[in-house]
């Protein structure tokens, strides 16, 4: 199936569709161990008493990267019927093995609002869902999804602190288990803590919009083999602060990919940009070794 959006460095490899829904998610080697196996791992907004999932059609969303010449997302979502517009921009960080994304939400209804962003996680690590396990930390206030050498720590960042305002994990794909993010759709969650075996997780961030104004906050996942290798990069992102990755990711790619000072004499700009672009996509590709797999 093809993807609309493509992000990576040479160890984590990230794939959106066409409603801005993470479907491929690979670690630590580009095409190899696909953790969301093509599940989707859904993103809703709920306002006013209503959920809009990011799949819903009554979003206008126009999906892109921020310029060409770098591995950054420019994302937009716009809902008239609930007032509110989107802005995302998304990156795997070019050094760290990191999924960063910055949301900021406006009001278009001329009214201040009470918004919950909904982030879900249906990881099957390893390519498969048998013994793994999610769970929630009250020191950090994150959810973890870990198998033996594989941790995926989510959380998110507000004001520069951590921490999720809502959170659960749970059963999926049985009988009567259909996924934690139906959970989310009367804007709570149930906080429970802990499930293994075939499991998902559903977290959440409240944000208070002023009327016509914006409120921001940044989701992150940090990738790791090990407890220690996550908290320590989730500390690191809380030390330099989360909009510190998405800026030095788009820098390195900017630079990159005009090495060698190639001179586009006679082509047009739009020649130029889908050169650019087309090389950073080979190159999100790649693995660390140079194979593609």
């Amino acid at each position: 199936m093809p993807r609309s959006l493509v992000l990576g460095n040479d160890r984590v490899h990230v794939n959106f569709d066409g409603d801005y829904q993470l479907r491929d998610f690979y670690y630590p080697n580009v095409g190899m161990e696909n953790h969301s196996g093509g599940h989707v791992f859904r993103f809703g907004v709920w306002v006013d008493g209503t959920m809009a999932w990011a799949s819903s059609p009554d979003w206008k969303k126009t999906i892109t990267y921020a310029t060409p010449a770098t591995l950054v997302s420019d994302v937009t979502f716009v809902h008239a019927a609930l007032g509110l517009e989107l802005k995302l921009a998304d990156c795997v960080d070019f050094h760290e093995d990191l999924f960063v994304r910055r949301i900021t939400v406006r009001d278009t209804s001329g009214k201040a609002r009470s918004v919950r962003l909904f982030f879900h996680h249906d990881f099957h690590l390893y390519g498969y869902d048998v013994g793994d396990t999610a769970a929630y930390d009250p020191k950090y206030r994150s959810v973890t999804h870990y198998k033996d050498r594989r941790y995926f720590l989510v959380n998110v960042i507000k004001n520069g602190r951590p921490g999720v305002d809502q959170y659960t994990v749970g059963i999926k794909e049985s009988p009567g288990h259909e996924g934690t993010w139906r959970d989310a759709e009367d804007g709570k969650l149930s906080d429970n803590a802990i499930a293994q075996g075939a499991v998902d997780s559903t977290i959440a961030a409240h944000l208070e919009v002023p009327a016509s104004g914006t409120a921001t906050c940044h989701y992150l996942i940090a990738i790791g083999k090990s407890w220690p290798d996550v908290t320590t990069l989730h500390k690191h992102v809380l030390e330099r602060g989360p909009e510190s990755y998405l800026k030095r990711t788009a820098d390195y790619w900017n630079v990159w990919v005009r090495q060698g000072g190639k001179d586009f004499d006679g082509l047009s700009p739009a020649i130029v940009r889908l050169y650019q672009q087309s090389l950073l996509i080979l190159r999100t590709h790649l693995n660390y070794n140079g194979a593609v797999l």
